[in-house]
């Protein structure tokens, strides 16, 4: 059990606040351009930010979204729109979902409704030191009580290269 479970499990936890604090960082720091054209539906609120990082000279490859959003995503439907949803909006045979060629990508560290539009090569995390894991049974009072402590833990910082790459809003 310690040696399979905990770690796998301490893992996960770590990776869920490493996307938190992510998320977190990326959102306050997107300064990319939210005005965009009146827009009927989040479909084309997201063309209109993929257009505004293009202006900005930037190429936005990847969209992240609230989970909430990406369902109303792919059940949009406009008959008075001028086009038809698989123009601007395709899902294949597997699930994936894309606007104008970007991958939209259903996360669920983002809160509400929020969504990131960017250039996902302007940002990345730089590791200082790597990944420890450790246990001690000499922390507190653990030993007189025959417990034991772990510990996983690194050290690393979000850099955000460019932070007009990134367009973070709520739909």
């Amino acid at each position: 059990f310690l040696r399979s479970y905990l770690p796998t499990t301490m893992m996960e936890d770590l990776l869920d606040t490493e996307d938190q604090l992510f998320a977190n960082s990326l959102f306050s720091a997107g300064t990319g351009s939210t005005t965009v054209s009146q827009s009927n539906n989040n479909i084309e609120k997201i063309v209109g930010y993929i257009s505004n990082l293009i202006k900005a000279k930037h190429s936005p490859n990847g969209i992240a979204i609230n989970p909430d959003e990406w369902t109303e995503l792919i059940l949009t439907t406009q008959t008075n729109a001028g086009y038809n949803l698989p123009n601007v909006c395709t899902v294949d045979a597997n699930g994936n979902v894309r606007i104008l060629g970007r991958p939209v990508q259903p996360v669920n560290w983002l809160s509400g409704s929020g969504v990131i539009v960017g250039d996902w090569s302007k940002v990345g995390i730089l590791e200082s030191e790597g990944l420890s894991f450790r246990q001690s049974d000499s922390h507190s009072d653990n030993f007189t009580k025959n417990k034991i402590t772990f510990l996983l833990e690194r050290t690393e910082e979000i850099a955000i290269f460019r932070p007009d790459a990134f367009i973070c809003t709520a739909l």
